[in-house]
């Protein structure tokens, strides 16, 4: 479908944008969260953002750079995403800023933490792997 694209920014745009937006919606989904809510609003025009600025900078990369590059950030995305469900999951609370003290208690407990993964969570790396078939 994106083959189609001559302007080299809009293509990047497009595959950042889809991505990263796939990944929130499944974020959402996997984290018991309406889909569908104002919430989405902000995901949709935090996400533009960020696809943004992608976009500029791999507009200025070889083909095969940028999407060098957009794998390496929707991967960095999809760990993100697979930490913070974790985290919610073992101990109730969203990592922050607020919750670095509780960090202690994910490191001394790695095996429990990851063991508390539930089998759904590993679905947030379909967009990843989407973009990898791409």
């Amino acid at each position: 479908m994106f083959k189609k694209f001559k302007n080299k920014w809009l293509l990047n745009y497009m595959i950042s944008f889809i991505s990263i937006l796939m990944i929130e919606i499944f974020f959402k989904f996997l984290s018991s969260d309406n889909v569908l809510s104002f919430s989405m609003v902000r995901i949709i025009v935090s996400t533009s953002f960020i696809a943004v600025l992608i976009s500029f900078i791999c507009s200025y990369l070889k083909k095969i750079t940028s999407m060098i590059v957009n794998l390496i950030i929707t991967l960095g995305i999809t760990i993100y995403a697979l930490a913070q469900l974790g985290f919610n999951n073992y101990l109730g609370v969203y990592m922050s800023l607020n919750t670095t003290s509780q960090f202690g208690a994910v490191v001394d407990y790695i095996g429990e933490y990851f063991r508390s993964f539930k089998i759904t969570y590993y679905l947030i790396f379909i967009p990843f792997i989407l973009l990898i078939l791409y």
